[in-house]
């Protein structure tokens, strides 16, 4: 009995002891960095970094870590299943490693070198998705900034294009979704509502610049222009700096074209100057801190003190510029492609009913032959009349003589009744 209790004493404490061991190990634990490898060169413009938790259980918050700064962090981390991360990181040698977190306890990858080749820079900027099931749309996404213009092209109603920022080691979204462009008959110009954000609709018009402020900083860092193209639309996206606005002021603003005029009137009096501020406003467009198109500009002369000089009239000229009506290429060439048509359908009809149609010629001499047949048996059936009258004209007067004659039969019949008796008389006696 004794030997017994030593025994389950001992199976106690083992089972203990090999509890402890792997609690003890559990939460040790160890990140392995699964893809890339050592000194990766990405080519893409967008780099892929896979992780995996090992020798522990729970859910952890981890962050991937790129020349010690977060790019993009993941919380409800399953130990012991693969994670991705998805990143834009400029060209160059860089890097990275895996850090994760739960209740206090924190784990740590190596760190590994990798490098973004220059030709990554080069890629097409926006990317497409479908999304299909029963909401059937597309998403553009647009990576900012850009060092050239993007133009995101056949994009429908209830598709989504994304302008996503990446800067100081964040990752920010803006989500646009288009709805079917319209025409403004007020204005004669088309325009497309859009939600920014699942926000309210607000209108972006063809042809005038929208500015976007991305990271939410208070300054927009990019500017998105409509296209109206038959019924679909084309968005040209540039970012500020590239657009050639370094000062990174927003045009429109009151204080802004102050200091654009004084700018002006400061420089030289040729007007060198005053034509490059022309150019790189024609480009940008003219548009306000909230992205509304600039209607009146006419107190600009004022507020930036130029007058009584030959720079403040032309100032004058190109601070009050026409209204025109943008019309689409493609809406002028549909317009002049269905007007050479009804054209040509007029000229086709003409010269069809001029031609001679040899059935239309056979159909019409058998026409006149019918209306000529019909007009002989016409003339034969009045002749077949007139004969059939002298015919019955004749029978009638015959009928007339007999008519005569044997009346004057029936006076003389006396003579003739007595005449037949004695013949019949005669005629039966000899019978007999």
């Amino acid at each position: 009995m004794a030997r017994v209790s030593w025994l389950l004493a001992l199976l106690v404490c083992s089972a203990g002891l090999f509890v402890h061991v792997v609690v003890a190990q559990g939460t040790q634990g160890s990140i392995l960095l699964k893809s890339p490898s050592n000194q990766f060169e990405f080519v893409e413009a967008e780099q892929s970094f896979i992780f995996q938790i090992d020798g522990t259980e729970g859910l952890f918050s981890c962050s991937l870590l790129v020349d010690g700064d977060v790019w993009k962090t993941y919380g409800g981390v399953e130990a012991g299943r693969s994670r991705e991360f998805i990143v834009s990181i400029s060209p160059g040698e860089h890097v990275w490693s895996v850090a994760c977190e739960n209740d206090g306890a924190s784990l740590s990858s190596e760190e590994r070198v990798f490098s973004v080749s220059p030709a990554a820079a080069q890629k097409d900027p926006v990317e497409k998705f479908y999304v299909g099931g029963t909401s059937k749309y597309w998403i553009y996404k647009v990576n900012l900034p850009l060092e050239e213009e993007a133009v995101v092209e056949g994009v429908r109603g209830k598709d989504h294009v994304e302008l996503k920022l990446i800067k100081e080691g964040r990752e920010f979204v803006m989500d646009l979704l288009l709805f079917p462009p319209l025409m403004d008959h007020t204005k004669g110009v088309q325009y497309a509502d859009m939600k920014v954000d699942g926000g309210v609709r607000e209108r972006l018009y063809e042809g005038e610049p929208r500015l976007f402020d991305v990271d939410k900083d208070g300054e927009p860092e990019t500017a998105v222009t409509l296209e109206v193209v038959l019924r679909t639309m084309s968005l040209h996206v540039a970012s500020l700096e590239a657009s050639g606005d370094e000062s990174g002021q927003v045009v429109g603003g009151e204080e802004d074209v102050e200091g654009v005029v004084e700018s002006e009137g400061s420089g030289d009096e040729t007007g060198e100057g005053f034509g490059k501020e022309e150019e790189s406003a024609s480009e940008r467009g003219s548009v306000d801190k909230r992205g509304q198109p600039e209607q009146e500009r006419n107190d600009v002369v004022k507020a930036g003190g130029v007058s009584g000089s030959g720079v403040a009239d032309e100032e004058d000229v190109r601070l009050k510029p026409e209204k025109k009506r943008i019309e689409s290429p493609a809406s002028t060439l549909a317009f002049i492609v269905v007007v050479v048509l009804v054209i040509g359908m007029a000229f086709i009809i003409f010269f069809v009913s001029r031609t001679k149609d040899p059935y239309q010629d056979a159909l019409r001499e058998q026409k006149r032959n019918v209306r000529a047949r019909r007009a002989k048996v016409s003339e034969k059936e009045v002749e077949d009349a007139v004969s059939r009258l002298a015919k019955q004209t004749d029978l009638l007067s015959k009928n007339t003589g007999k008519t005569e004659e044997s009346r004057a039969v029936r006076s003389e019949g006396g003579t003739t009744q007595k005449r037949g008796g004695v013949i019949a008389s005669t005629s039966r006696r000899r019978r007999r």
